[in-house]
C-alpha cells in the first residue's frame, strides 16, 4: 500500500482529501504544522507528499519544499504542491519556477478531488 503524507494547515482539506485517497487504497497521514515534520519523515517512508504552498504563509510552505528536497529521507520522494488559488494565478507569481522545479506537480485545492486523485495516481504509477 502506497503511503502519502498531506501537509496542510486546513483541516477541512486534509479530512476530505485523505478520505478520498483512502477510498482509492492509499495509506494517508496528515500534518497541520511543520513542527513535527522531521519525526514523521524519519519514522515513515512516504511514497508521495502533498504540500500546501501557503503553510501558513508562502515562505514557510516554499521553505518546507526546499528542505524536504534536501533531506536524506525525502529527497527522492515526489512532492505535489497544493494551492488554494487557481493554478493559473499561482504560476504567474514571482519566483514560482524556482519552486516548481522541486515539485512533480502543482494542484489547486479548488479542483475536483477526482482530478487531484488522478494526479496522485499518475505520479505513483
Amino acid at each position: 500500500m502506497k503511503k502519502i503524507l498531506v501537509i496542510d494547515d486546513d483541516p477541512q482539506f486534509t479530512d476530505l482529501i485523505s478520505l478520498q485517497l483512502e477510498k482509492e487504497g492509499f495509506a494517508v497521514d496528515c500534518l497541520h504544522l511543520v513542527d513535527h515534520l522531521d519525526s514523521y519523515i524519519q519514522k515513515t517512508a512516504y511514497d508521495l507528499i502533498i504540500l500546501d504552498v501557503f503553510l501558513p504563509d508562502k515562505q514557510t510552505g516554499l521553505n518546507t519544499l526546499v528542505n524536504l528536497k534536501r533531506n536524506i529521507f525525502t529527497k527522492h520522494t515526489p512532492i505535489i504542491l497544493a494551492t488554494s488559488q487557481p493554478t493559473e494565478l499561482f504560476i504567474q507569481e514571482e519566483n514560482v519556477d524556482e519552486y516548481l522545479r522541486y515539485a512533480k506537480a502543482l494542484i489547486s485545492k479548488l479542483d475536483e478531488h477526482s482530478k487531484i486523485i488522478s494526479q496522485v495516481k499518475e505520479i505513483l504509477g
